[in-house]
């Protein structure tokens, strides 16, 4: 997991790269790395500030990278965000379109592999900067990792989506809202996956308690 004082060093580490939005969207929603690249514009609602989470992108065996469809029912899910989240990708946008302008005569990839090898408009939110390319998963998690050792952080992507459920159950978050948000299958898994936070949730529950006492 990455310590709360961390986070500003990581994220300042990526600035101004491809895996701005990658990051600063894993810590604001929890979702998956594969969920994040296989986010399109027509996903995110803006007005309202939610992002649906309804694809993953995979990477096949010769390689190559195709969008599908999340692998389950709960993993298909709305997950609001706030201002400076909201904020971020409205930049980001204006920026992904001036790359396209910026990148050389036909090398901007205009379509994307979906399931069954058909084809649709390329309208990925994370891409790379050069030409459009969808980020493959397996190397940016790879690069990530890299950017963290330099930065002397023992952490890697997945730990962004830790980060993001621990601070908000440490934050009296319900349990039930960070599964929503993470896509368990069920709470049980949630409580299970981090047990190690509800120690001091129930030092928090007694110290509160004991107020009420006095």
């Amino acid at each position: 997991m990455l310590g709360e004082s961390k986070i500003p060093v990581i994220v300042n580490a990526v600035k101004d790269t491809h895996f701005e939005i990658p990051v600063f969207i894993a810590l604001s929603t929890g979702a998956r790395l594969g969920e994040i690249i296989g986010l399109q514009w027509s996903d995110i609602d803006l007005k309202k500030g939610v992002i649906h989470i309804k694809h993953t992108m995979e990477r096949k065996k010769d390689g190559s990278l195709r969008l599908t469809n999340t692998k389950t029912v709960k993993s298909r899910r709305a997950v609001e965000i706030g201002e400076d989240t909201i904020n971020k990708l409205k930049q980001h946008q204006t920026r992904q379109k001036e790359w396209e302008v910026a990148a050389e005569p036909g090398k901007w990839q205009k379509e994307i592999e979906i399931v069954l090898g058909k084809k649709q408009k390329n309208n990925l939110v994370c891409t790379h900067q050069d030409d459009g390319r969808p980020i493959n998963p397996n190397a940016l998690s790879s690069r990530f990792s890299r950017i963290a050792k330099k930065l002397e952080l023992d952490i890697g992507f997945h730990d962004l989506r830790h980060t993001h459920a621990t601070m908000l159950l440490k934050a009296g978050v319900h349990p039930k809202i960070v599964s929503e948000r993470l896509g368990h299958a069920n709470i049980g898994m949630t409580l299970d996956t981090y047990s190690h936070v509800l120690p001091t949730m129930q030092k928090e529950a007694a110290a509160i308690m004991e107020n009420y006492l006095k």
